[in-house]
Protein backbone atom coordinates (compact mmCIF):
# COMPACT_ATOMS: atom_id res chain seq x y z
CA UNK A 1 0.00 0.00 0.00
CA UNK A 2 1.58 3.39 -1.15
CA UNK A 3 1.79 6.55 1.62
CA UNK A 4 0.12 9.28 1.12
CA UNK A 5 1.36 12.84 1.46
CA UNK A 6 -1.40 14.02 3.18
CA UNK A 7 -4.76 13.06 4.21
CA UNK A 8 -7.39 12.35 1.77
CA UNK A 9 -9.40 15.70 1.51
CA UNK A 10 -6.98 17.94 3.90
CA UNK A 11 -6.71 21.56 2.99
CA UNK A 12 -3.64 23.73 3.59
CA UNK A 13 -4.00 27.73 4.87
CA UNK A 14 -1.09 29.42 5.69
CA UNK A 15 -0.71 32.82 7.64
CA UNK A 16 -2.85 35.54 6.95
CA UNK A 17 -5.42 33.39 4.69
CA UNK A 18 -9.36 32.79 5.35
CA UNK A 19 -9.97 29.11 6.05
CA UNK A 20 -14.15 28.21 5.26
CA UNK A 21 -14.44 24.82 7.09
CA UNK A 22 -18.26 23.86 5.98
CA UNK A 23 -16.91 20.91 4.56
CA UNK A 24 -14.58 19.94 7.18
CA UNK A 25 -14.73 18.92 10.57
CA UNK A 26 -11.29 19.50 12.12
CA UNK A 27 -9.44 22.64 12.49
CA UNK A 28 -5.53 21.92 12.98
CA UNK A 29 -3.25 24.47 13.72
CA UNK A 30 0.59 24.10 13.73
CA UNK A 31 3.19 26.92 14.39
CA UNK A 32 6.42 26.65 14.94
CA UNK A 33 8.53 30.24 16.51
CA UNK A 34 10.87 31.40 15.02
CA UNK A 35 11.62 34.18 17.63
CA UNK A 36 11.45 35.01 21.31
CA UNK A 37 7.97 37.19 20.57
CA UNK A 38 6.15 34.14 17.95
CA UNK A 39 2.25 34.74 17.72
CA UNK A 40 -0.40 33.19 16.45
CA UNK A 41 -3.75 34.95 16.41
CA UNK A 42 -6.75 33.85 15.47
CA UNK A 43 -10.20 35.77 14.12
CA UNK A 44 -13.25 33.63 13.14
CA UNK A 45 -16.66 34.72 12.08
CA UNK A 46 -19.88 33.55 10.44
CA UNK A 47 -18.73 35.07 6.93
CA UNK A 48 -15.24 35.88 5.52
CA UNK A 49 -15.42 39.39 5.79
CA UNK A 50 -17.01 39.91 9.56
CA UNK A 51 -14.35 38.26 11.41
CA UNK A 52 -13.36 38.75 15.25
CA UNK A 53 -11.28 37.42 18.11
CA UNK A 54 -12.24 34.05 18.39
CA UNK A 55 -12.39 33.32 22.38
CA UNK A 56 -9.47 31.89 24.31
CA UNK A 57 -11.49 28.70 25.29
CA UNK A 58 -11.84 28.02 21.60
CA UNK A 59 -8.26 27.19 20.90
CA UNK A 60 -7.11 23.72 22.59
CA UNK A 61 -4.12 21.86 22.48
CA UNK A 62 -4.93 18.93 20.41
CA UNK A 63 -3.47 16.46 22.88
CA UNK A 64 -4.96 17.54 26.21
CA UNK A 65 -8.19 19.66 25.17
CA UNK A 66 -7.12 22.01 27.46
CA UNK A 67 -6.88 25.89 26.11
CA UNK A 68 -3.51 26.89 24.94
CA UNK A 69 -2.21 30.25 23.68
CA UNK A 70 -0.21 30.65 20.48
CA UNK A 71 2.69 31.89 21.72
CA UNK A 72 6.42 30.74 22.68
CA UNK A 73 10.18 31.26 22.45
CA UNK A 74 12.28 30.36 19.14
CA UNK A 75 11.64 26.91 18.46
CA UNK A 76 8.45 26.47 20.34
CA UNK A 77 6.17 23.96 18.49
CA UNK A 78 2.39 24.38 19.09
CA UNK A 79 -0.72 22.07 17.65
CA UNK A 80 -3.80 23.27 18.77
CA UNK A 81 -7.38 23.22 17.08
CA UNK A 82 -9.58 25.55 16.83
CA UNK A 83 -13.35 23.90 18.48
CA UNK A 84 -15.45 27.02 18.00
CA UNK A 85 -18.81 26.84 15.95
CA UNK A 86 -17.97 29.92 13.49
CA UNK A 87 -17.43 28.75 9.67
CA UNK A 88 -14.56 31.27 8.88
CA UNK A 89 -11.43 31.36 10.81
CA UNK A 90 -7.65 33.30 9.99
CA UNK A 91 -4.62 33.12 11.60
CA UNK A 92 -2.09 35.57 11.25
CA UNK A 93 1.38 34.28 12.55
CA UNK A 94 4.12 36.83 13.47
CA UNK A 95 7.78 35.71 13.86
CA UNK A 96 6.52 32.34 13.93
CA UNK A 97 6.23 29.53 11.08
CA UNK A 98 2.44 28.12 10.90
CA UNK A 99 0.04 26.74 8.88
CA UNK A 100 -3.58 25.74 9.29
CA UNK A 101 -4.63 22.38 8.23
CA UNK A 102 -8.84 21.64 7.61
CA UNK A 103 -8.87 17.58 8.33
CA UNK A 104 -11.54 14.59 8.37
CA UNK A 105 -13.62 16.17 5.58
CA UNK A 106 -17.25 15.66 5.58
CA UNK A 107 -19.38 13.33 3.35
CA UNK A 108 -21.55 15.31 1.64
CA UNK A 109 -23.28 12.94 -0.73
CA UNK A 110 -26.05 10.01 0.20
CA UNK A 111 -25.93 7.20 1.90
CA UNK A 112 -25.28 4.01 -0.51
CA UNK A 113 -27.80 1.43 0.34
Amino acid sequence: MARRAAPGGARLFESNEVADTIDHGIVKILMIGTAASATGTVTVGDSSTGLSSCPADDIVDIDTGEPVTLSGGDGTKIVACYIGSCRYVKVVFANATGIVELDEARDSGPDPE
